[in-house]
């Protein structure tokens, strides 16, 4: 039997992985929470429910973003080594386009956390997505997306979102629109922090000028 394998780590909590038919139908999907360890959670969770299948695997899909800068990289990563590994493409989808298919493909706002207490939106498919307060996210009865119903919006969580990055993976396939490799996409870039120079402490310069004159 044909199938596709999906993988969603976009999400700052929880991380999901479906198998689907060729056709995108769902067999099975399977999630674990937490943000540690994420490169093995993913692993453990495709090799809970692909098991001894993984040549009947045609493809595999994944969430490129927005998303976790760690989880998207982890996720894109694994997605292209098993691909790499199985002969198999590689399909990437946007959350956003998943966050739609999920909900129907109903006009809605498809909204994802962003950290720092804001939400990344994109009020039509297509359109840049930015980064917004909740109180600028406007009528929560067109917002759709993970942690949206606490805004009062339509909840889509990762595992339906990896179910609707089935569909769509196997739509793309179809007609041959699928692209490989995929890159992430980032609203913001990384926040890498710098190590901090270590001051000298009190005696230090005089310490090593008297060793350098010792030796």
């Amino acid at each position: 039997m044909s199938m596709i394998l999906a993988i969603d780590t976009a999400s700052p909590s929880v991380m999901a992985v479906g198998l689907g038919s060729s056709s995108g139908d769902v067999i099975e999907v399977a999630a674990a929470g937490g943000v540690r360890e994420q490169g093995t959670q993913v692993i453990t969770l495709i090799d809970q429910i692909v098991g001894s299948r993984r040549q009947d695997i045609d493809a595999i899909a994944v969430i490129s973003g927005p998303g976790s800068y760690a989880g998207l990289r982890i996720g894109i990563a694994t997605a292209q080594s098993l691909g790499l590994g199985l002969g198999r493409p590689v399909v990437g989808a946007g959350t956003f386009e998943a966050v739609r298919e999920a909900a129907g493909n109903r006009i809605l706002h498809a909204i994802h956390p962003a950290g720092r207490g804001e939400w990344a939106i994109q009020r039509e498919p297509g359109e840049r997505a930015v980064t917004a307060a909740p109180r600028e996210l406007g009528d929560p009865a067109l917002l759709a997306g993970e942690g949206s119903s606490a805004l009062g919006g339509t909840e889509v969580s990762p595992e339906a979102r990896v179910a609707a990055l089935l569909r769509i993976a196997a739509r793309l396939l179809l007609s041959g629109e699928a692209i490989d490799p995929v890159a992430p996409y980032y609203l913001r870039e990384p926040n890498i922090s710098r190590p901090k120079r270590t001051p000298l402490v009190a005696g230090t310069r005089q310490q090593l000028r008297s060793t350098k004159r010792n030796g």
